[in-house]
């Protein structure tokens, strides 16, 4: 299809099209390079997203990307349009062709029932603009595990299971959606996207199981001599749970010399275990940073987790235009109810908004930000509706 709305021809194409898969590996890949086999295999883990191109004549010129995916909001798991493998050839670049493409896809999205995206930014101030703010940094943590062996002395409730992705596959998506549900940000993808990481196989899973519940799971592949354990995945729902993980990776004293892991924002990995101090940053090599979010669909968000109290804001969201006006924000019984009218008191672009809801923000920074302003009343209402809350990502797109 093509947008008439815009200058730029911009066209919905099939994944069949491989014009996108030349264009990301123009952006992400060494290049040039033919598309290997693997490579148009894995491709069809793209087989329900959105593939967004832009031409000029028959060249493709710029692609934006949207995986149907799901996230916690505030303890409701919502459909999710994740945006990936933005990129554009050097003739594509600096004539507008990525926001156009971006407000196209957020129209997409309305359509297709996602009410928020998420991305992870090649440049914060760019997506910015376009409507996104930051979630919280996750932390990598460099663990020796000869500094854990002590743990192997010890009797940990629940047992250790060992495999290959493929074979734990059923349950460790089990406990990916349990975990979903109890986790404010984290994101699991669509059908196909998981089935092409059962199909490629290229990871151990552990997975921890107390009185016949999951409640632990760990992706990691050993690199190879003298280099790290790679940690994908690192998730407990119980204390239990996240020492039977780090007893594993004790296990490996004398294999490998580092494990590097990617942890919540809200983990305290310095209070896991001895001598921890050095080895946590918020980035570094294996760390992709945090993502950003937004609301796409805002009159869509009635039943998230909420404090009691309400607030009448207009609202103002240039790419996303059904966004804008006048909106009444009520917190009762726990739960966000949001309706068009009413006596607005502050006015604030959606950033603001994506702030308070994504992360909890404190009023008083907003306008630090240039996401609108309010007064100490007003301030005192928005955080009695949204607490403090990071929203972490988790999930790779």
């Amino acid at each position: 299809m093509t947008d008439t709305a815009t200058t730029h021809d911009i066209r919905l194409v099939d994944v069949s099209n491989t014009d996108w898969l030349s264009l990301g590996t123009y952006a992400f890949s060494a290049s040039p390079a033919d598309i290997t086999d693997e490579e148009r295999e894995y491709a069809q883990a793209a087989a329900e997203s959105r593939i967004f191109m832009s031409y000029e004549g028959e060249s493709p010129l710029a692609q934006v990307i949207v995986h149907p995916m799901t996230m916690n909001v505030r303890d409701a798991v919502l459909p999710m349009g994740g945006v990936s493998g933005v990129a554009s050839m050097p003739a594509g670049r600096r004539g507008g062709r990525i926001r156009t493409l971006l407000t196209r896809s957020f129209a997409q999205m309305r359509e297709d029932g996602q009410p928020v995206s998420a991305l992870y930014p090649f440049r914060e101030s760019f997506y910015e603009r376009m409507g996104f703010v930051s979630l919280a940094a996750p932390k990598l943590v460099n663990l020796n595990p000869s500094h854990l062996q002590g743990l192997m002395k010890m009797d940990i409730p629940g047992r250790s299971e060992h495999f290959r992705l493929a074979d734990g596959f059923d349950r460790w998506v089990d406990f990916l959606r349990a975990y979903e549900r109890e986790n404010h940000g984290f994101s699991v993808p669509n059908g196909p996207r998981l089935e092409a990481m059962r199909k490629r196989n290229r990871w151990w899973l552990i997975l921890v199981t107390e009185n016949d519940e999951t409640t632990g799971a760990m992706l990691y592949r050993i690199e190879g001599e003298h280099k790290p354990m790679t940690v994908h995945s690192f998730l407990s729902r119980t204390v239990a749970a996240r020492y039977r993980l780090l007893e594993w990776i004790a296990r490996h004293t004398d294999q490998v010399q580092k494990a590097r892991l990617r942890v919540s924002p809200t983990e305290q990995p310095e209070f896991w275990w001895y001598d921890l101090d050095d080895a946590i940053q918020a980035d570094g090599e294996g760390s992709w940073g945090p993502g950003m979010a937004r609301i796409v669909s805002l009159d869509r968000l009635t039943g998230l987790a909420a404090g009691t109290g309400d607030v009448t804001l207009e609202i103002t969201d240039p790419h996303c235009p059904w966004n804008e006006g006048i909106w009444t924000l009520r917190g009762s019984g726990g739960k966000l109810e949001i309706v068009p009218g009413g006596d607005p008191v502050a006015t604030l672009p959606i950033q603001g908004l994506n702030a308070l809801v994504f992360n909890g923000l404190d009023p008083e920074i907003l306008p630090f930000r240039n996401w609108g302003n309010v007064d100490d009343a007003t301030a005192d209402r928005l955080r009695a509706l949204f607490p403090p809350a990071l929203a972490w990502l988790h999930e790779h797109f």
